[in-house]
Formats: C-alpha cells, sequence, structure tokens
C-alpha cells in the first residue's frame, strides 16, 4: 500500500522541524524532503477522538485504507503487534503515526518496543534520533548522532541518516570530521544521482551559516 511506504519516510517531521530555524533544524526538512514531502495528508485525521479498540478494529473492514483516519491506522498496526509480538514492524510504524500526531513520549516508546525485538532495525533508530532532535529544537545530540549513525550503517541505503550522522560534529566545531563522513556519504552516491546535488546544496548552507559576519565599519574603509 502506498501510505505504509509514505509513512515509513516519516516525511512529515521535517515540516515540524522548520519552526527551529537552524541549520539542524534546516537539515531535517531537507532529509525529510528525500522521503517525499506533502505525506502528512495522506495520514488522516491526528485529533480523530478515541474508540474502544475492538469497535476500531470492527469498522476497519468496511474502510478504505487510503481514507482511514490516524486512529484507525494505530489500530490496525496495534492488532498487527499483538499478532505478531516479536515484530518489530508494527511498533516502528505505530511509532512513526504517533510521532506525525506530535505525540512524542508514546512515539518514543514505540521506538524502544521496536528496538528491544530487534537492535538493529533501521527505521526505529532513525525514529528515535528524530524525537530527540525535535526536543531538542534542532540540535542533534551526540545519541541522536550515534542513532542516526547506526542507522546509516545497517541501510546504506538511508542517505537522510547518514547526513543526519554528522550534524553533531558539525556543531560541536568537528568540522573536519563532519565534512569526512559527508564526503564518504557523497562518494558512495551513484554519479549524477539528483540527491547528490542536494547535499552539496545543504553543506554550502551550513559553511555559509558558519561564516563570520563582516565588520560594516571596516568594509565602509576599504571602500
Amino acid at each position: 500500500m502506498i501510505w505504509v511506504y509514505v509513512l515509513g519516510g516519516i516525511a512529515a517531521l521535517g515540516l515540524a522541524f522548520v519552526c527551529a530555524r537552524t541549520w539542524a533544524g534546516r537539515a531535517l526538512v531537507f532529509a525529510a524532503a528525500l522521503a517525499g514531502l506533502g505525506a502528512y495528508a495522506m495520514v488522516g485525521d491526528a485529533d480523530a477522538p478515541d474508540q474502544p479498540l475492538e469497535a476500531r478494529l470492527a469498522a476497519l473492514g468496511e474502510v478504505d485504507p487510503e481514507q482511514m483516519t490516524l486512529e484507525q491506522r494505530l489500530a490496525l498496526w496495534q492488532s498487527f503487534a499483538r499478532a505478531k509480538p516479536e515484530d518489530p514492524v508494527p511498533h516502528r510504524y505505530i511509532g512513526d503515526l504517533l510521532s506525525i500526531a506530535e505525540r512524542d513520549a508514546a512515539a518514543m516508546r514505540a521506538y524502544q518496543s521496536a528496538l528491544r525485538r530487534d537492535p538493529a532495525h533501521a527505521p526505529a533508530l532513525s525514529g528515535l534520533a528524530d524525537l530527540l532532535v525535535r526536543g531538542a529544537r534542532g540540535d542533534v545530540s551526540a545519541e541522536a548522532a550515534r542513532l542516526y549513525a547506526a542507522a546509516y550503517s545497517v541501510e546504506p541505503r538511508d542517505v537522510r541518516s547518514g547526513f543526519m550522522a554528522g550534524l553533531n560534529d558539525w556543531q560541536e566545531g568537528r568540522r573536519d570530521q563532519a565534512n569526512a563522513r559527508w564526503d564518504a556519504l557523497r562518494d558512495a552516491l551513484p554519479e549524477g544521482a539528483p540527491i547528490r546535488e542536494g547535499l552539496a546544496q545543504m553543506r554550502a548552507g551550513l559553511e555559509a551559516s558558519s561564516a563570520p559576519e563582516a565588520d560594516p565599519i571596516e568594509a565602509e574603509r576599504g571602500e
């Protein structure tokens, strides 16, 4: 189903990080865009009233999956989690949905449940890192960077996590380490891939934001 793959990208998280107004926050928006923007519209109504679980499940057979509300989708994944208690995937998608609804504490518990079942479940690793970054208003902590790096090591196609893993080094002034990571990330991508240009633009933005501002008095003297 298309919506399953859309949710997997958690693209709507990036929209929430715009308010951070830092380059780390902008990096999240950029990274989420790699998975595709506009996912939030496909999630449904985050304010749908809660209903008893059994009643929700009984009604799902009559609902087009593309028209499900967030609460209906939660009920569906909860039923999958009960049916396969050792499977991390339902817990990961529960975390995705709760993240989109900005129910961060519950989302964190869901991702942690997925990781208890599979400590190398890359989407749960990156999802948990996203929550830490959102809670820090766009700053990427050492723990968030570790989670992103772990996700990328498991899934090298996850360019988003690979990029985010370098932001803690950048924020803490370890620019050489950050650039080395991003160079390796770029070099692993096919020549001519559009994502390479996106990475280059983001790195240019980071460089520009870190450049010292010119002294207006000195600038006038030089004229």
